[in-house]
């Protein structure tokens, strides 16, 4: 009687081969993914900050002014004169480093209102604000360029 010692199922061989393939596609997918969370926080971010400077200029052209209220008697004015938007602040003792502290508030109070959730900066360069920096997530902030009056990823 002949015995047929024919195994059925699969080798080790080729069992490993699958795991490996298994595991290059994963890493492909791993960093396709990170990537492209990465594209959609910057996205966000630029998007975000876009929407906070139209509320802003879009009041001011609206009212001719926008005043914001902070504590007291403080407050912070936007004028906008259809290219550049200038910034001040209502107080006596207006130092750039606290213009620069009640223009963050000020801005992050619209952006509360707008239900945003990054965190605004102002960049202060020679005493005045130069940019206001909108860190969305990791590795995701816009900056809005206030002379020029643009929004991009920085």
């Amino acid at each position: 009687m002949i015995r047929n010692n024919k195994r059925k199922g699969f080798t080790l061989v080729e069992l490993l081969v699958v795991i490996a393939i298994l595991a290059i596609l994963a890493a492909v997918a791993v960093v396709g993914y990170t990537s492209f969370i990465k594209k959609a926080n910057q996205s966000n971010a630029l998007s975000e900050l876009n929407q906070i400077r139209n509320v802003v200029i879009t009041s001011v052209i609206v009212d001719g002014e926008e005043e914001v209220a902070i504590s007291g008697d403080e407050s912070i004015v936007f004028e906008y004169d259809g290219e550049t938007l200038s910034v001040a602040l209502v107080t006596e003792a207006a130092t750039p480093e606290l213009t620069a502290a009640k223009v963050e508030e000020a801005i992050n109070i619209l952006a509360e209102a707008e239900e945003l959730n990054g965190t605004l900066r102002v960049v202060l360069s020679n005493d005045e604000i130069e940019k206001i920096r909108y860190e969305y997530a990791e590795g995701a902030t816009a900056v809005w360029d206030i002379a020029a009056n643009t929004v991009e990823i920085e």
